[in-house]
């Protein structure tokens, strides 16, 4: 990029509700790299949103951290603030990934990312994102990942995938909640459409809100 180019930190803390004391903050400049960025940087001169993070969550000793413009999740070290492993979605840049992906586990751009009880972890593959450069999938789905580690091999090996059932992509937004039943609620996000699932993938329930 340009020399005066500027690049837009992101920052996560927790904070105390009730205090207001910061118990803990981590900075994406400075600590994950700018070239493993999936967002091109703007020829229109604006700030280059390298990371974007759009979701962090409690996760043990640790804080997981999605990153959009990278198609990645991060683990961060609750104490040393340090990036225990990388998972990336999308197949590009394979130095960036501490993740063996097995079919099916490719995401893009993604949201929402939760750990489940069961140690899961469910995310919502936007996909094919219009405009943020090279993309995992052509349509939208929520995804259940499973991550295990096998003679010191990190792998992800996929539980479930709901895909749109129109075949379309949230650009923006989308979400995904886990049902006491047992079911998952996928919101489109910018697609204005909300399915349920079964565990198997069977649609239950689909709406969409119109223009009003």
């Amino acid at each position: 990029g340009p020399k005066d180019g500027k690049v837009m930190d992101n920052v996560v803390q927790e904070i105390d509700i009730q205090t207001g004391a910061v118990l803990f903050e981590w900075h994406a400049l400075g600590n994950i790299s700018l070239r493993s960025a999936e967002k091109q940087i703007p020829e229109d001169g604006s700030v280059w949103d390298y990371f974007h993070v759009n979701a962090a969550s409690p996760d043990g000793d640790s804080i997981l951290v999605s990153g959009r413009s990278q198609s990645t999740l991060y683990r961060i070290d609750r104490k040393t603030a340090r990036v225990k492993w990388r998972l990336r979605g999308d197949g590009i840049k394979a130095w960036s990934n501490n993740f063996q992906m097995g079919p099916g586990t490719s995401f893009g751009y993604q949201h929402n990312v939760v750990r489940l009880p069961n140690g899961d972890i469910s995310l919502c593959d936007n996909g094919d994102a219009s405009g943020y450069g090279a993309t995992a999938n052509d349509v939208s789905s929520g995804l259940v990942l499973r991550l295990s580690t096998v003679d010191g091999v990190r792998r992800a090996t996929l539980v479930s995938r709901f895909e749109h059932p129109a075949g379309e992509t949230a650009i923006s937004q989308c979400g995904m909640q886990r049902q006491p039943n047992g079911n998952y609620v996928v919101g489109w996000g910018s697609d204005k459409q909300f399915t349920e699932y079964t565990a198997e993938g069977e649609v239950v329930f689909d709406a969409t809100f119109n223009d009003s």
